[in-house]
């Protein structure tokens, strides 16, 4: 079992023994279902490595979440359902995650907890976009998933070739203006990390990243910000 699997199927069992009341037999079958899914050839960066380091973050983080469960319930969900074809991907991974956590026992209370973070992995134009309360834990798991924007550059190409690959259906011109609106999207969020300890750290540096792909994508735009 490489690493990252044994990692990712022990967590789940902590999950199931913390907040599941399903028998052995359906936590099982959940997590090789979401396995199945994240080690799925079609993905490329919303694979195993994203939903492992995520995790990794939030075990990191631990002592700064106030419901650790939910946050790492969110994690396993938020892109278990993935297609670029299709933009509803995230509405779609909280549906499947609100059939799913009812077979599994969480209680309703979570459950409609996680369902709200999953959709809020939207990140831009979606429920993330604002609050209406403070929650603290949400801001950590939004900031975790766009974690990668803040990464050295060889591991910050590395992600921009990886979602090329994931988007592999589409000719060059129209990945291209896809990926330069998503691009000055970010670059024009207000703030991309919410946590004010994250941010201070990786603000900066994602947004240098985001500036120097969409000068490759498009020469002609002024990244100078």
């Amino acid at each position: 079992m490489a690493p990252e699997i044994a990692r990712i199927s022990a967590h789940w069992q902590d999950l199931a023994a913390a907040a599941f009341r399903a028998d052995d037999r359906i936590v099982t079958t959940e997590l090789d279902r979401l396995l199945d899914a994240y080690t799925h050839a079609s993905r490329h960066y919303h694979d195993i490595s994203h939903i492992d380091a995520l995790l990794t973050l939030s075990n990191e983080h631990r002592a700064e979440l106030a419901d650790a469960v939910a946050v790492d319930l969110a994690i396993f969900y938020h892109d278990a359902v993935y297609d670029p074809a299709r933009r509803d991907n995230e509405a779609a991974s909280a549906a499947l995650a609100l059939v799913c956590l009812r077979t599994l026992g969480l209680d309703e209370i979570s459950i409609q907890k996680v369902v709200r973070y999953v959709e809020a992995t939207m990140h831009i134009g979606g429920a993330a976009t604002e609050n209406s309360l403070p929650d603290l834990d949400l801001d950590h798991l939004l900031d975790f998933d766009l974690s990668i924007l803040a990464a050295e550059p060889a591991a910050y190409n590395d992600y921009a070739q990886a979602i090329r690959r994931e988007y592999a259906i589409y000719p060059d011109p129209a990945y291209r203006q896809g990926r330069i609106t998503v691009l000055r999207r970010l670059l024009e969020m207000p703030r991309l990390y919410r946590v004010p300890a994250l941010a201070a750290v990786w603000e900066s540096r994602a947004r240098a990243n985001l500036a120097r792909e969409l000068a490759l994508l498009d020469p002609q735009t002024d990244t100078g910000r």
